[in-house]
């Protein structure tokens, strides 16, 4: 871990970093080529997921904290919108379970072919406090309160798309539910599961939502998508190599490859 004082001119068109910018790398993180995902949550810290082991680092200081349930499998998926209620996905045997922001367990895994979904694809937290499932045996997304009861349930997406689409993504945010689609876009449901609308962006593995602007990565660019006015500004991203995803965090810029990450600070 070692300070770089790099400053990059870049001409940064987001929410987060605007304008003509003077960018300055502050951190530089040498990882393992086994992490398959990484991702950071609303405080800037970062997760990595390495086969049955999540790792949470604190980019300010260094200081880490891992989680490993070796009897639940390979985590297939992290949801850490809430940093205090971090929802883990483990596909193979169809459960999940909540950690805190120390990566403790908050509770007992919950068995998801109890609730009712047999074959859960995508997970993420709900601010009301339970949780969403996109379930591809039904092809709906299902809300699950605190008790675990079912609060409400989509129509199956089967009857808005083709029997080829599958869904990659799924978070909630503002009360609606976004449903990445790379075959088709972004479905997006109420809070009842009531679909709503489709945002029509292509090949969208992984997103954030920031205010009204959907955040992506894409071949070396950075892309945002207003969701009110449906503009899209690009810029490029500071980092040469192959990059596997980009997050934005306040005035940082967090740049993810396979061998590490590095992030970019605003002037």
């Amino acid at each position: 871990m070692s300070l770089l004082y790099l400053s990059i001119l870049l001409l940064i068109q987001s929410p987060v970093l605007q304008n003509e910018t003077i960018l300055k790398v502050v951190f530089r993180h040498s990882g393992s080529p086994d992490i398959q995902h990484y991702t950071i949550d609303g405080l800037g810290n970062v997760y990595m997921i390495k086969g049955q082991t999540l790792i949470k680092e604190d980019s300010r200081t260094g200081k880490k904290w891992e989680y490993t349930n070796k009897t639940a499998g390979i985590i297939h998926s992290v949801d850490i919108s809430d940093p205090f209620r971090i929802l883990l996905l483990y596909k193979d045997f169809n459960q999940a379970i909540f950690l805190n922001n120390y990566l403790a367990e908050i509770s007992s895994p919950i068995l998801l072919d109890d609730l009712g979904v047999k074959d859960v694809e995508l997970i993420c937290t709900s601010k009301a406090g339970g949780f969403w499932v996109f379930d591809n045996f039904t092809g709906q997304i299902f809300l699950f309160g605190k008790d675990m009861k079912p609060v409400c349930q989509s129509q199956s997406i089967n009857s808005i798309t083709d029997k080829n689409s599958k869904p990659v993504r799924m978070i909630e945010n503002s009360t609606l539910v976004y449903l990445s689609i790379p075959n088709l876009g972004i479905l997006v449901f109420n809070q009842y599961g009531t679909y709503h609308s489709t945002i029509p962006l292509l090949s969208i593995n992984d997103f954030q939502i920031i205010n009204q602007s959907i955040i992506y990565y894409n071949n070396h660019m950075l892309f945002d998508y207003n969701i009110l006015d449906q503009t899209t500004r690009t810029t490029s991203i500071p980092d040469t190599g192959v990059v596997i995803n980009c997050r934005l965090h306040i005035d940082h810029l967090y740049v993810f490859k396979h061998d590490g990450y590095t992030i970019y600070k605003k002037e």
